[in-house]
């Protein structure tokens, strides 16, 4: 598979966000834990465009958001 991608001229770009302030945390009944407590997380925004610019970049790994968490 890897050699039938690299012939198609597509990269894949890993986005790395830790936790981040959307409703999955709620949605999962993780509020409570020290990972997803309210106000710990990133904003959404940040890390999309963190990401969508290591992307345009070429970058294979984005770390974005709170990394002292991961």
């Amino acid at each position: 598979m890897w050699q039938e991608m690299r012939t198609t001229g597509a990269t894949v770009t890993t986005l790395m966000p830790g936790p981040i302030e959307t409703g999955f945390a709620a949605a999962g009944h993780l509020m409570a834990t020290k990972l997803f407590a309210p106000g710990t997380g990133a904003d959404p925004a940040v890390i999309a465009k963190a990401g969508y610019a290591g992307m345009l970049q070429g970058k294979l790994n984005v770390v974005a958001g709170l990394p002292w968490w991961m």
